[in-house]
């Protein structure tokens, strides 16, 4: 459209210096044949009224070429940027039809596990659940004994988060069901496109509660395996970094009523896994009870809260958190053996 009005714009100037060039040639041809036949001042004086108006409408003449030549300059300027321009819609374009396409996630159908009378298989991806997404599982359970399958961890984009597994099939039957994916948690970890799971699944019998298999990492790999993002953002106030083990404090969420939570962010790098809890707990100088014991396979991240209950801190006359103080106590969850144990740390001090 812009092209058009430029074009436009040009021949309009165009006609008019073709009309100005007639009007002094017709100025022109009269003030010749007027000097032609009369010879007396009063002729004179026309012919030189005549001049004047050609010497003018020259001017206009020139003013007008140099503004049209001027906006020929413009237009092919413009005419040169303006595939540039259509390039790079094209390119947003594309970029977004590319999203678009890759905004519905999928699993294709695959076993994840099969041994000993016990079969899972992963059948698909389900989205826009109440509870968030999640991996569609199909269960076996050929051996003669009920049984409870869960998910001892589970990973999304090299990011732990929660499992809610927890399914039970009696003995030569079978089961579906949906491995939910937390959305609370996933948008904490800052995940929007999931491209990876991990699972690390474990069975026991539903009357002794005895295990019956722990599987090794399972790993599932969805459409959108190839753009995943794992970058995390892992800012905030550092309060431990040892052996591989790293600590963040990040905010205080205190949105809810019931509940009060200070949000962490943990890695790591230790080799073992490992659980993180907290002990002696004080808010404003008053004790009160704190819950977190968080989980951690080795290479991996998570976030995770400290939690205060609403009725605690009521309890307690404690109508904001000003200070926190505690300990962090961090174990092997293999071995239950403590690697650390750190001194008091002050956090989310005001």
């Amino acid at each position: 459209m812009r092209k058009r009005m430029r074009i436009l714009s040009v021949a309009l100037c165009l006609g008019l210096v073709m009309a100005l060039t007639a009007g002094c040639g017709e100025s022109t041809g009269s003030s010749s044949k007027k000097t032609a036949t009369s010879a007396s001042s009063e002729a004179d004086d026309k012919e030189a009224k005549a001049k004047e108006d050609d010497e003018s409408k020259a001017e206009k003449l020139a003013s007008v070429v140099k503004e049209a030549e001027a906006l020929k300059g413009q237009t092919a300027k413009s005419d040169e940027d303006e595939p540039k321009e259509e390039k790079k819609e094209d390119k947003d374009e594309k970029k977004d039809e590319k999203k678009a396409a890759s905004g519905k996630v999928t699993v294709e159908e695959q076993v994840l596990y099969d041994k000993d009378g016990v079969k899972i298989t992963a059948t698909g991806y389900e989205t826009g659940g109440y509870m968030g997404d999640g991996i569609k599982l199909r269960i076996e359970n050929n051996t003669d004994k009920s049984m409870r399958l869960c998910a001892d961890a589970l990973i999304v984009n090299e990011c732990m988060i929660d499992s809610m597994l927890a399914v039970k099939i009696s003995a030569g039957k079978n089961a579906n069901e949906v491995m939910y994916l937390s959305k609370t948690e996933l948008e904490a970890a800052g995940i929007d496109q999931v491209g990876q799971v991990e699972v690390y699944f474990r069975a026991y019998d539903d009357e002794t509660y005895d295990t019956i298999f722990k599987s090794d990492c399972i790993t599932i790999k969805t459409s959108a395996y190839d753009s995943m993002d794992t970058r995390v953002d892992d800012s905030g106030e550092e309060i431990y970094n040892e052996g591989g083990i790293r600590i963040v404090a990040k905010e205080l969420d205190d949105s809810k009523d019931y509940a009060t939570k200070i949000q962490l962010f943990m890695e790591n790098n230790s080799g073992k896994k490992v659980t993180v809890s907290v002990d002696d707990v004080s808010v404003n100088g008053t004790m009160v009870q704190a819950y977190m014991a968080s989980e951690v396979v080795p290479g991996r991240r998570r976030f995770d809260d400290i939690t205060f209950l609403g009725t605690d801190l009521e309890k307690n006359d404690i109508k904001s958190i000003e200070n926190v103080e505690l300990k962090f106590k961090i174990y092997d969850s293999e071995t239950y053996e403590t690697i650390a144990e750190t001194d008091t740390v002050t956090i989310l001090t005001k």
